[in-house]
């Protein structure tokens, strides 16, 4: 997925797609949308470039609530504005995010690379770790659940 501009991304599953640039399941570029509670996974053992790539972010850029698992999985470039959230989001490296972002395995229910299910247990640490706000809030009214499976517009 290749977003631009204002372009944004809610609650949705990229799994082991592939670019001429790379396998990537997020391209994001001179952007000032958003990308909340999606789920972003390379999995098997296929060879991986990187998994997320944001690049030359706009101020109000917000990436909020999200699993990126596998790869390289997230690389910045040219990130300049202090208006720009990267934060309450599962990365393999939280020094480019925010202080609530966790590096903790994501505990899907099955990563089989033919048949996956990305689920998570109930003993993932991504259960109710989004961000606060309530305007974030699962379906129920609980605390965000990252991933795709979270948030307003989830399971």
């Amino acid at each position: 997925v290749y977003l631009r501009e204002g372009g944004s991304l809610y609650n949705s599953v990229l799994f082991n797609n592939s670019s001429d640039n790379g396998s990537m399941n997020l391209y994001v570029e001179d952007a000032y949308g958003k990308v909340v509670n999606n789920t972003f996974v390379l999995a098997g053992d296929l060879e991986y470039d990187d998994n997320v790539t944001v690049s030359k972010l706009e101020s109000g850029f917000e990436f909020l609530n999200n699993i990126v698992f596998g790869s390289n999985i997230f690389k910045v470039s040219l990130a300049g504005s202090d208006s720009i959230v990267i934060d309450y989001s599962r990365l393999n490296s939280a020094s480019i995010a925010g202080d609530s972002s966790i590096t903790d395995d994501p505990r899907f229910t099955s990563l089989d690379a033919t048949f996956p299910d990305l689920h998570l247990l109930p003993d993932s640490p991504c259960i109710h770790a989004g961000h606060p706000g309530q305007e974030y809030n699962n379906v129920d009214g609980t605390r965000n659940t990252m991933g795709a499976y979270g948030g307003p517009l989830g399971e």
